[in-house]
């Protein structure tokens, strides 16, 4: 079976993935990886820096004998799939995209950056915090909320993926977006679909930004119709 690389996005880890790993095992053979500090016990870096993480996917391509894969990238992990595609464009053979902000400014940059305060979702979600705790743990879940925190202000400044950049990449690409996503607006994704030459824009029925409310099944079926068609 063909192999496909799950790229989870800022605050998960390759946990996200366990309910669509387990029914994509299927029909292909089923990667994942948890990025640079994410997850219990992985290393973190000095900074979360997209470069870092186009490093990690790379790594984890060569050390696992796969010259070429198809990636389905969750939030930022289809922002750094897409970074990939544009350096090495030899590796990746088909890109989904689903809930990735490509448009990143210095004011949506701040707005994004101002939710990710730890003591104030400690107070507001609490559930939400026990979960980061779970998955990163209970000494480093503030980390990789603060870290995450001031990549999205360096999104903001540098704003790797733009126009220029979109307009160059040269492999297959689809971007999804779930159809009551709040943090992706649907003008903005069509527009980086339309920037990407040949990209096709995919709307998921049923879904929210996070993955964990998105249909299973709905983006199993996308992958399987988008990736392996």
């Amino acid at each position: 079976m063909e192999p496909i690389l799950l790229l989870h996005g800022a605050l998960g880890a390759q946990d996200q993935f366990d309910a669509l790993a387990a029914r994509l095992s299927e029909t292909c053979t089923v990667h994942r990886l948890n990025f640079s500090g994410h997850g219990p016990d992985n290393v973190v870096p000095e900074a979360f820096l997209p470069d870092i993480f186009v490093k990690d996917v790379l790594q984890y391509l060569d050390k696992n004998s796969l010259s070429t894969v198809k990636i389905f990238g969750y939030s930022m992990g289809g922002y750094i799939a897409l970074m990939l595609a544009l350096r090495h464009p030899e590796r990746i053979t088909a890109l989904l995209t689903l809930g990735t902000k490509m448009d990143w400014n210095p004011e949506a940059a701040a707005r994004e950056a101002a939710m990710l305060n730890p003591d104030k979702i400690l107070e507001k979600v609490p559930a939400f915090a026990k979960t980061l705790q779970q998955r990163h743990g209970e000494s480093r879940w503030r980390t990789v909320l603060e870290k995450t925190a001031g990549m999205m202000q360096y999104l903001g400044q540098h704003r790797p993926l733009d126009e220029a950049t979109l307009r160059t990449i040269a492999i297959p690409v689809t971007v999804a977006l779930a159809d009551a996503d709040e943090m992706v607006r649907r003008e903005e994704a069509m527009q980086a679909a339309e920037w990407i030459p040949g990209a096709r824009f995919e709307v998921l029925e049923g879904g929210r930004h996070a993955i964990e409310r998105c249909p299973v099944e709905g983006v199993a079926a996308m992958v399987e119709n988008h990736l392996f068609y």
